[in-house]
């Protein structure tokens, strides 16, 4: 056994000592021998010819340690030579001149920068043949033990084989491209030109079906690499393996684990690292990558890495393999890639690939930089895992998709304009958990008042509560509810639309309560029924009760026609002014109706004083008894006094009329003869409002229900429509009206004003 090899460091003492320290520590050499000069190196190199290597740095620039390093070349040739430097120097300057290693970390001192120098050591001076020169000696060790299958070969700057020996399918003076192989000449050339590039290579490719460990070293001369050396070793291709059942049952165990990890993240990110750092532990992948589609190309999204760099390089969707597997969604395993015609690597080591699609636009890819690295199991698993962490995306996803449309229901809820409860069935009653700002405002109780307590104690109304008790038992059973219901708020009962929203989750059943105030919706239904009865009686009107006075004027007409005698016109003229009245005044109800404008402050007795000049009173009096002032359509008010004059005139004046306007006979019918009619308009005794009384027959009492009605007259003249006016104008203002008997035994209306109001 030969003495170890003696190291010599020429460097200034203060890195020479810890370096000498250092390599003596981690190699365990026996003799390092400390230098200060060149002179001194070559000195210890004549005297001792079993130097193992010689450590250089001077320090000082570029050009004085390029220089260090050739003196050493030229003095010893066949010894290897390491320069420490700082950095400063170019590291292919260096190998020019020369150096056989180039360390970097000598101004750091630090142990790591030591522990790396010792280790490059080991690695020059562990070498199994003597070293020559740079070239010579890589040349002779392609050339020992060159089987008949293997080849070396020299190429120069325009990738041509200048020098070849060995296998014929590297024929002198042809191009790397000429190389027969399809794409393995493509592959060659860029293992070429990153060897003029000063990299050294070693890389796996398959030529005609054999397959090579390639091994390429950049040749340098006159101070710049010129060309290189290549060498074709062959290999025998891995034969898939099937490895045992143990073995495959832990590594199918070991996924099922991972499976529990994958369902404790709530991240897509989180589930595509734990997926790829997984392949690498379990599968012992050398490295593998998630990639996406998106907006055209495909991403990287998580790679982890074990002996290889795995590239981010962007693809375009439909390009590699990559982009076939997302495109027909389903796995490609391809043992040499430098034979697939559609493969795109993004690193020229890569020599095969498991590609399986994840989803519908990732693609799960495990890369080798052997050719046939995978197995049909390998397949499996890896598909196995890929299985799991689709179900965790689509979980995770899932989950985020109901986070977010739970937000936007939250949102909704909030905001809607309709009061909303949102509850959870206790026991079958269903409990308030929140409410919204419009079931505040609306029904006045704050959040921490209304949560927790039952929905129905809060809202129904006595009234209500038995067929609330139903409506409760409809939705604890889980049915939607689409109900007209009155519920009590701040302004006193108000009806409601009630909308029941149930759903359930895994452990409660809860659901939305939505009330939705139909209280305009209700009046103005009101209105329209009310429209729709009165267009009612305008039908049943003009079909029925203008066709008396016209078909009696019409009978006087033809009398008098075939007569030719006017004996009955005076009466004709009457029917058809009787009949212009109830147009005009049947006009009146279907252009105004309940509508009465603008009210203002009005004083009662002027409204009245004004209305009694627009009638034909015929003699009769107005009397005016301590009148207030109300809230009315003076306009409005005048017409309801016209009617209420105009009837009394009618049926109670001293003409003779002895008969009210529903009809009724008065109990005396002489008792009025020749007696002056008084009307009275006076205020309500202990209430808002005010009447207009007469002292004629007056209207008996089984008969007051009825004067109201449209059409309804028993005058000769009447229209039947007076009081019916009168009393859509009460109603018009909120008013009611109702009718007894005055002081002296004949009519008397009463309005009663309390929601116009009485000043």
């Amino acid at each position: 056994m030969t003495d170890p090899p003696v190291i010599v460091i020429v460097d200034e003492p203060a890195i020479t000592v810890p370096a000498t320290t250092r390599v003596t520590g981690e190699l365990g050499y026996g003799e390092v021998i400390p230098v200060d000069t060149v002179a001194d190196a070559r000195a210890t190199v004549e005297r001792e010819p079993n130097v193992g290597c010689v450590v250089c740095g001077s320090g000082g620039s570029e050009s004085d340690e390029l220089e260090l390093v050739a003196d050493l070349r030229s003095t010893a040739p066949t010894t290897p030579v390491v320069l420490f430097s700082d950095g400063d120097t170019s590291v292919e300057a260096a190998l020019d001149a020369g150096a056989d290693d180039v360390v970097t970390g000598r101004d750091e001192r630090t142990d790591d920068a030591y522990r790396l120098l010792a280790r490059r050591i080991d690695a020059l001076v562990s070498a199994e043949e003597p070293h020559v020169d740079r070239h010579g000696s890589t040349a002779l060790r392609a050339l020992t033990g060159l089987d008949e299958s293997d080849a070396v070969a020299v190429f120069d700057e325009d990738f041509r084989h200048t020098f070849v020996a060995g296998e014929s399918v590297l024929m002198e003076g042809e191009r790397v491209t000429d190389i027969p192989g399809g794409a393995a000449g493509a592959y060659l050339e860029s293992d070429y030109r990153a060897t003029l590039d000063g990299e050294s290579r070693s890389r796996q490719r398959s030529i005609e079906d054999t397959l090579y460990r390639i091994d390429t070293t950049p040749l340098a001369g006159d101070g710049r690499t010129v060309g290189g050396l290549v060498r074709f070793t062959e290999l025998e291709r891995v034969s898939e393996t099937t490895p045992s059942e143990a073995e495959t049952n832990e590594k199918v165990e070991r996924l099922h684990d991972i499976t529990s990890e994958l369902d404790t993240l709530d991240s897509v990110t989180e589930i595509l690292e734990l997926a790829v750092d997984s392949a690498n532990r379990v599968l012992q992948f050398d490295a593998c990558s998630i990639s996406e589609r998106s907006d055209g190309r495909i991403v990287l999204r998580a790679a982890a890495t074990s002996d290889i760099q795995v590239g981010a390089e962007v693809l375009d969707e439909g390009d590699g393999i990559a982009g076939r597997t997302i495109r027909e969604g389903r796995t490609f395993l391809v043992d040499d890639i430098g034979d697939h015609p559609e493969a795109r690597p993004t690193e020229d080591s890569y020599q095969s690939v498991l590609s399986i699609p994840l989803g519908d636009d990732n693609v799960f890819q495990a890369i080798s930089t052997n050719v046939g690295a995978f197995t049909e199991t390998d397949r499996e698993l890896a598909e196995l895992l890929c299985t799991h962490v689709q179900h965790a995306v689509e979980r995770v996803e899932f989950e985020s998709l109901l986070t977010q449309e739970r937000d936007r229901f939250a949102a909704l809820f909030e905001n809607v304009p309709d009061a909303a409860v949102r509850y959870v069935l206790e026991d079958g009653v269903p409990r308030i958990e929140a409410v919204n700002a419009a079931f505040v405002r609306l029904f006045g109780y704050d959040p921490d008042d209304a949560i927790g307590r039952p929905v129905e104690s809060l809202l129904v109304p006595d009234s209500e509560s038995e067929s609330a008790a139903e409506q409760y038992q409809s939705i604890a059973a889980g049915a939607q509810l689409d109900r007209e219901v009155e519920r009590l708020t701040v302004d006193g009962s108000r009806p409601f639309l009630l909308r029941n929203v149930p759903f359930s989750d895994a452990d409660s059943t809860e659901g939305y309560l939505i009330y939705t105030d139909i209280a305009d919706l209700k009046e103005r239904e009101q209105l329209l029924e009310r429209k729709n009865e009165r267009l009612e009686r305008f039908t049943s009107i003009v079909s029925h009760d203008l066709r008396n006075p016209l078909s009696i004027a019409t009978g006087y007409v033809e009398t008098m026609l075939d007569s030719g005698e006017m004996t009955y016109a005076e009466e004709t003229a009457e029917e058809l002014d009787r009949m212009d009245r109830m147009v005009s005044e049947l006009l009146t109800l279907a252009r105004e109706g309940e509508i009465i404008g603008q009210t203002e402050t009005v004083d009662v007795g002027a409204v009245a004083t004004e209305a009694w000049t627009h009638v034909e009173t015929e003699g009769a009096d107005l009397q005016l008894d301590d009148l207030p002032s109300i809230e009315a359509n003076s306009d409005r008010l005048s017409e309801l006094f016209e009617n209420c004059f105009r009837n009394s005139v009618e049926h109670g004046s001293a003409s003779g009329q002895t008969a009210a306007d529903d009809g009724s006979p008065s109990a005396d019918g002489d008792d009025h003869a020749g007696e002056t009619l008084t009307v009275t308009v006076g205020g309500l005794d202990g209430t808002a409002g005010f009447y207009v009384a007469d002292d004629g027959p007056g209207i008996p009492e089984a008969e007051r229900e009825t004067v109201f009605e449209y059409g309804y007259s028993t005058a000769n003249s009447g229209t039947g429509f007076g009081l019916a006016i009168v009393e859509e104008i009460a109603n018009a203002h909120d008013w009611s009206a109702s009718v007894t008997e005055s002081e002296s035994g004949g009519a008397r209306l009463e309005f009663h004003t309390e929601s116009g109001g009485e000043i």
